[in-house]
């Protein structure tokens, strides 16, 4: 596999740009895109609970397609058995599988999959917990041909660093999050609150300690 080391590294980058940027992400997928060679990507994943994918950022869907899964196939996916039981950092694709044509007269396949002139897909798994499966899955349109080896070593090769990305983007929304329910809390007291940090700078007051 031969990779352009100043497009690697810019690609790297936009990652970690987007687990401190939610608004990044669309642009990172669209750059992971450009260097792994598809033309579509869905960072998401499954809810094991109901089996249902939740699609959290997409590049190049066209809106009414993303629409219609949320509303009709999500729960008819016939590949949700096997993400579950996708071990974190595996890659499978249609292709190396011998799956192209295998879901013929499946609705899905007709009527989401087909239109849209998907030919191939490959799947890595980002994180797993007792709830939910994290995966990145890119496709291929029939005009670009099945994923070639070169394409899936380039998908493992951004895989630690999409991982870390995601896993640092969802402490920094947690963190955000209790920061926020703190906020409230303590901007709902009546009586006078304000924090102080070590150095004796004031953090954060509310508004009876403003006198608001």
């Amino acid at each position: 596999m031969s990779v352009n080391l100043d497009e690697y590294s810019a690609v790297v980058g936009q990652v970690y740009e987007a687990s401190l940027d939610v608004s990044a992400w669309e642009r990172t997928l669209e750059a992971t895109c450009r260097f792994v060679g598809a033309s579509k990507a869905v960072l998401g994943g499954l809810v094991l609970r109901d089996r249902q994918y939740d699609l959290q950022v997409c590049v190049g869907y066209e809106p009414g397609w993303i629409d219609l899964f949320h509303t009709k196939y999500a729960a008819l996916n016939p590949l949700s058995n096997a993400t579950e039981n996708q071990d974190v950092g595996e890659v499978r694709w249609f292709s190396e599988r011998g799956l192209i044509g295998a879901f013929d007269g499946d609705p899905m396949y007709e009527q989401w999959v087909k239109p849209q002139g998907i030919l191939d897909l490959a799947e890595v798994v980002i994180d797993r917990s007792i709830a939910h499966v994290g995966t990145l899955t890119y496709s291929r349109v029939r005009a670009e041909g099945v994923f070639p080896a070169e394409s899936i070593e380039r998908i493992k090769l951004l895989f630690p660093h999409m991982r870390r990305s995601v896993l640092i983007s969802r402490v920094l929304k947690m963190h955000r999050r209790g920061e926020g329910e703190l906020a409230a809390v303590i901007g709902g007291l009546a009586a006078g609150v304000f924090m102080l940090a070590g150095s004796g700078e004031v953090l954060r007051r509310n508004a009876a300690q403003c006198g608001g």
